[in-house]
């Protein structure tokens, strides 16, 4: 399997709310099913091509992307393209995921529900950390400036 395929496959919230942010990662679940995305592989480059006329074209990895939306940054088609490419069977489960053994939905979505929701935890945990320490970093940042006038 390909770099970016490999990459794509182990492409989780987490990883993706890290690129992005929560937000972001939510709108791109929600708008996925109208974005009528077409997602093709060859390589290591993916391509997503969506109704609208966007295009995201991933090469080797997914930070090395480009979109021709008029986004600065990590956008929503990025992130679509990633959710594309797994949900269309474009990429082969992570090796050591579970496949579902039963044709019952739900206790699968109830396995899932739990493993978002820690995984949801567990995110927000380590962001407020980050913004703890921060904030933390520019008040000392902030008082050395006043120190020294």
């Amino acid at each position: 399997m390909s770099a970016i395929l490999t990459a794509i496959a182990a492409a989780d919230e987490e990883y993706l709310c890290a690129l992005a942010n929560k937000g972001l990662y939510k709108r791109a679940q929600r708008e996925l099913p109208e974005a009528g995305a077409e997602v093709s592989a060859q390589g290591d480059t993916v391509t997503a091509r969506f109704a609208d006329g966007t295009e995201v074209i991933m090469e080797g990895s997914i930070q090395n992307y480009r979109c021709t939306c008029p986004s600065r940054s990590v956008c929503k088609h990025l992130l679509m393209a990633v959710f594309a490419a797994k949900s269309l069977g474009s990429v082969p489960a992570v090796a050591g995921e579970p496949e579902a053994a039963s044709t019952d939905p739900a206790p699968a979505a109830n396995t899932a529900q739990a493993a978002n929701t820690a995984q949801a935890a567990n995110t927000a945990q380590a962001a407020n950390t980050a913004q703890a320490a921060n904030t933390a970093q520019a008040a000392n940042t902030a008082q050395a400036a006043n120190t020294a006038q």
